[in-house]
């Protein structure tokens, strides 16, 4: 998820500037209070400084000034949409024309200019993360869309600007560079070519944005030049958005400027023609939503009006009915049954359908008003076995001075088997995510460790020692021989879950002995005799050779069998982690760990 630093006088400042009260000033703790019901998770507090975590599908929240608009209406300050006013398209210069030779490369391009504002330092640098964030998120890793930032003043050769086609001996300065190279030389050569030049790999011309005059703007998707690179100085910006989708590039242009609009820019429309390429509308969409629905949804009362006063809250506009005396139609102003058309912005690529809508009501409403009620039931609850058991096992691991870890269950095959070297037959095994969006998050996992050691490999620059565990699912395929017993699953699903507990300390006196005593302790928590545990020498792809042990429990007695004591069952494996995995991961110091399945519950992979 991404993350931003803000500043709490400066959210202030932002969130005061749009009263029209000049003696309206928020504090710093109505901010702090506020910004986990705009869906923000606060990441760290410190001062005046707060870092924060928000969806990719909110990437307005990645600049100050954009959470500033989320916070002016959720305080009551501003309500209602945000102007995004850019004018008629010009008929004179300002404009962009596509010609047919980038018709099979990256055939869209839009763009906008914002004019007369100021760029401080911090926000150049957000408006430059605001940028990635689109291109990883809207963009596809800029597959999709790729958004460029220039200085308009330093665009030499003037308007109009020719979005074209030239061969790899084409030559320009680009950003960050002092001399001319060529576009083949800038793929093989640069930083930005290495990583992006696969995006126009295979073709025999390469799409380029071209001034007046014939000079290099930009190189998309991969760098602009170093001509109308935008620094503090900078007062008026050219916008460009180039790739394959127009609504993607048009949805991630309105972000960009709805979030100039708000820091002091004036926007202006550009002319663009040429293919299927349009001038930006930056228009707003109309969606209907269903008061009755929401109160349903949400378990609230809400009137017509009340719920047309939350959408304004959060930046939406509800359009007024005639006859209806006020927002909303199809019902009475102040029944609950009513359906309300609001107007949504094109900043908002979220907002899809009236759910979505319902959400905002909740948001407007305040979340932290809502309460929640217990259904009406005939029956008594009671705690499931498996969450006492999960329980139990956190209480210990916490009281021993672990931190808990929450990596997802959708992992890759370079942390589950690269760098965990796992053995080739193991690697066939694994379940990959078909049309996967994220390279990170590929394949499910059958062990939860590797994952550990990678959390660890993260904090490398933190103080030891470092104590992680985590309790959850790993999947495995169905067929597939379960530790130790040689048997195939019952499960009748191609995939079968397991719950697992991994645990790793890692700190210069890590070893054997303590994650062995640590093992010992968590499953004593869920087995009343500890002499029903037993660890054995054994070979492991994550242990060092010699220095792990395979972990078994003594299975209770089925119906029926007359042995003193049940089946032996092993449950997973102990050591101290290869120093091969460990130096892959560039971890410095020991570290040692297990990982098992929870007693009660089917036993571990291998």
């Amino acid at each position: 998820m991404p993350v931003v630093e803000l500043s709490y006088e400066r959210l202030a400042w932002l969130v005061s500037r749009g009263s029209s009260s000049s003696s309206t000033r928020v504090s710093r703790d109505e901010i702090s209070e506020k910004l986990p019901y705009l869906g923000l998770d606060i990441e760290s507090d410190d001062g005046d400084a707060v870092r924060i975590e928000y969806s990719p599908n909110r990437p307005d929240y990645a600049t100050d000034v954009g959470v500033s608009l989320a916070l002016q209406g959720l305080l009551g300050v501003s309500k209602g949409l945000v102007p995004l006013d850019a004018g008629p398209a010009p008929s004179g210069p300002d404009r962009i024309v596509a010609r047919r030779a980038v018709a099979g490369v990256r055939p869209v391009i839009t763009g906008i200019m914002a004019r007369g504002g100021a760029l401080d330092d911090h926000m150049l640098r957000q408006l430059v993360a605001l940028q990635e964030d689109l291109h990883l998120g809207l963009g596809r890793g800029r597959r999709k869309v790729a958004i460029g930032l220039h200085d308009a003043s330093k665009i030499s050769g003037g308007f109009p600007l020719t979005y074209t086609a030239v061969p790899s001996n084409h030559r320009f300065v680009p950003l960050n560079e002092t001399k001319e190279m060529t576009v083949s030389q800038i793929i093989k050569g640069t930083k930005a070519g290495r990583a992006y030049g696969h995006l126009v790999a295979g073709h025999e011309r390469f799409p380029v944005i071209l001034d007046g005059g014939g000079n290099t703007v930009s190189l998309p998707p991969i760098i602009n030049s170093a001509m109308t690179a935008v620094t503090t100085d900078t007062t008026d910006i050219f916008v460009d958005a180039t790739g394959v989708s127009r609504h993607a590039a048009e949805d991630a242009l309105a972000v960009v400027a709805v979030t100039l609009r708000a820091a002091g820019f004036s926007l202006g429309r550009i002319g663009i023609g040429g293919g299927r390429n349009r001038t930006p509308p930056l228009e707003t969409r109309t969606i209907p939503v269903s008061v009755g629905r929401a109160n349903e949804m949400l378990g609230l009362g809400l009137s017509v009006s009340d719920a047309a006063s939350c959408l304004e809250r959060c930046r939406l506009q509800p359009v007024p009915q005639d006859g209806g005396g006020g927002s909303g139609g199809g019902g009475s102003q102040n029944g609950v049954d009513g359906v309300i058309p609001c107007l949504v912005p094109p900043y908002r690529p979220d907002i899809v359908s009236e759910v979505d809508l319902v959400e905002e009501i909740a948001l407007g409403y305040g979340t932290w008003r809502i309460r929640p009620v217990l259904s009406p039931s005939k029956t008594f609850g009671a705690y499931d076995a498996a969450s006492v058991t999960y329980d139990a096992i956190d209480m210990v691991m916490v009281g021993m001075g672990y931190v808990e870890a929450l990596n997802p269950g959708l992992s890759n095959a370079r942390i589950l088997y690269e760098m965990a070297d796992r053995p080739t037959p193991t690697r066939s095994r694994m379940i990959s995510a078909v049309d996967s969006k994220s390279r990170e998050h590929s394949v499910l996992r059958d062990s939860i460790l590797p994952g550990l050691v990678e959390n660890l490999s993260r904090n490398i620059h933190e103080e030891y020692p470092q104590k992680l565990y985590e309790t959850g699912t790993v999947f495995l395929k169905a067929g597939r021989r379960e530790a130790g017993s040689g048997k195939r699953p019952a499960d009748a699903s191609p995939v079968s879950e397991r719950m697992h507990v991994a645990a790793i300390a890692a700190h210069a006196g890590s070893g054997f002995s303590e994650a062995k005593s640590v093992l010992q302790t968590a499953l004593g928590a869920v087995i009343s005799d500890a002499s029903e545990i037993r660890t054995a020498p054994a070979l492991h792809h994550m242990f060092a050779d010699g220095r792990c042990a395979k972990v078994s429990v003594i299975a209770p007695r089925a119906a029926g069998d007359n042995r003193a004591r049940g089946r032996r069952r092993v449950i997973g494996y102990a050591g101290e982690i290869d120093p091969a995995i460990l130096s892959a991961y560039r971890i410095r110091v020991p570290a040692a760990g297990f990982e098992v399945s929870l007693p009660g519950l089917p036993p571990a992979a291998a």
